[in-house]
């Protein structure tokens, strides 16, 4: 009986690290030296509830592979990448967070457990 649900066990970085692979290509790519998250020109074709969600996204790829220090960005950073101003982006950010972001010491942060959604979503709003 033990090894039935045994099977259930799943490392959280593997789970995250192939959702934010297929969710990220051709939108983001992480600097190797700064672990910045690089937008692609695919990237500025988003709007901007999605272009939130793939930079949060890049963050968090790079704490995963160990080259980004912070996983969370404010909304003043966030208002630069989107390109909305700041009160826009916090009411963006504010109905993101009851659903897919967390608020974390740096800022709005995706929380690991919701990557596989966030996914969904971007994958859903590139159709």
């Amino acid at each position: 009986m033990n090894s039935d649900i045994s099977a259930l066990l799943v490392s959280e970085d593997d789970v995250a690290a192939e959702a934010i692979a297929t969710s990220l290509q051709g939108l983001m790519q992480i600097g190797q030296r700064s672990g910045n998250p690089l937008p692609t020109a695919e990237f500025e074709k988003l709007d901007r509830t999605t272009k939130m969600l793939v930079f949060l996204l890049g963050l968090k790829a790079a704490a995963i592979l160990g080259v980004g220090k912070k996983t969370g960005a404010t909304a003043e950073e966030l208002a630069g990448i989107v390109g909305a101003d700041v009160k826009s982006v916090r009411e963006y950010a504010s109905r993101l967070t009851r659903r897919f972001l967390s608020r974390g010491p740096s800022g709005y942060e995706v929380a690991t457990e919701k990557i596989r959604a966030i996914s969904a979503e971007i994958s859903a709003r590139r159709k």
